[in-house]
């Protein structure tokens, strides 16, 4: 039973991931399309921010933060991953210690959606820092 629970559970989150990254590909993209038109030498807040956007760096420390939690459950230390997953992926005690709980069933899959999480969200919020900075 808890291993059907837990397999809906990844799955929810999946699509959750997913809808993220479709949204936030499209958009990095443009993004990444209208860096390459900006001369260097642009001024202001926002030429700034685009010049210093840098995708592969978010993958990177989303990876490295996925699995600073996947070593603590390794560890047996699963309070401290379940509180650092929780911060990571913005989601209630609930679902942390489910997942956390659930994290030995697959953990390889565990991992990688907890980095797409963490980088869909990280781009989501550079996007909303940009908007906020625009004239």
């Amino acid at each position: 039973m808890l291993e059907i629970q837990l397999a809906a559970w990844y799955s929810a989150l999946a699509q959750r991931v997913e809808a993220l990254e479709d949204g936030l590909d499209l958009a990095c993209q443009a993004l990444g399309k209208l860096v390459a038109e900006i001369e260097p030498t642009a001024a202001g807040p926002v030429a700034a921010k685009l010049r210093a956007f840098d995708s592969a760096s978010i993958d990177v420390a989303a990876v490295a933060a996925a699995k600073e939690v996947d070593e603590l459950v390794q560890a047996d230390r699963k309070p401290a991953a379940a509180k650092l997953y929780r911060e990571l992926a913005n989601v209630i005690w609930d679902d942390a210690h489910r997942a956390i709980d659930a994290w030995g069933l697959a953990p390889g899959a565990a991992k990688n959606g907890l980095a797409r999480l963490i980088a869909a969200r990280r781009r989501r919020d550079f996007l909303r820092d940009l908007a906020k900075t625009a004239p």
